[in-house]
């Protein structure tokens, strides 16, 4: 009796057209995403960043970065439609962890370290943004709003933590440069997946 009202719940989410290959981007996004930001922390102190430098770079100039940067895509996000501006984000985003690679292999001096971290996290935040308010406007369009909601925040989360636990726990089978390349091609599928007509239309509106 309890468990009869869920699966059709989940039928019913399934059952609508472009759902299926919107869960699959919002799984693939949040790995894409995700796989990289837990590994730049342990990177860096593989290559001995002070622990004191990487708290400073990490929590409070990455994250205030992208706070104003975010505020900064509202407004650019009422002048371009959301899907254009989610693929060019999400491009950015997947061709900048190359710049992991210099990194991993402490090539880099460490200002231009600092401002390579600090750049990672900005496409990020921006992206998640993007889907976030895409989830929103799909969850509202549709009969069951709170429930499609649920669902879609759940997948995104759950793609979300695998990368947070498997992208450290890789590195130390592959090594890193395998691993932040498995990023990129979790990227670019991220952008084949909003390709999809009927996805391609829940983040048209401007």
């Amino acid at each position: 009796m309890v468990r009869q009202p869920w699966l059709q719940m989940f039928r019913a989410y399934f059952a609508e057209p472009g759902n299926g290959r919107w869960s699959l981007f919002l799984v693939c996004h949040a790995i894409s995403g995700v796989a990289g930001s837990s590994l730049i922390g342990v990177i860096l102190v593989d290559i001995q960043w002070p622990l004191t430098r990487i708290g400073l770079v990490m929590n409070i100039i990455g994250p205030a970065t992208a706070a104003l940067t975010s505020l900064l895509a509202g407004w650019v996000f009422s002048r371009h439609a959301r899907r254009s501006c989610l693929l060019v984000t999400m491009l950015l985003q997947a061709l900048l962890n190359l710049a992991l690679l210099p990194l991993i292999a402490n090539h880099y001096a460490v200002p231009v370290a600092g401002i390579v971290v600090v750049t990672l996290v900005v496409p990020t935040a921006v992206a998640n943004l993007i889907v976030k308010t895409a989830v929103m406007d799909r969850s509202a369009a549709s009969d069951d709003k709170a429930t499609h909601f649920t669902l879609q925040g759940s997948m995104s989360q759950a793609g979300g933590l695998v990368a947070v636990v498997a992208a450290p726990a890789a590195t130390q089978v592959v090594g890193y440069p395998a691993v932040v390349l498995f990023r990129l091609v979790a990227g670019v599928a991220s952008l084949a997946l909003l390709s999809g007509p009927a996805v391609a239309r829940s983040v048209q509106a401007a």
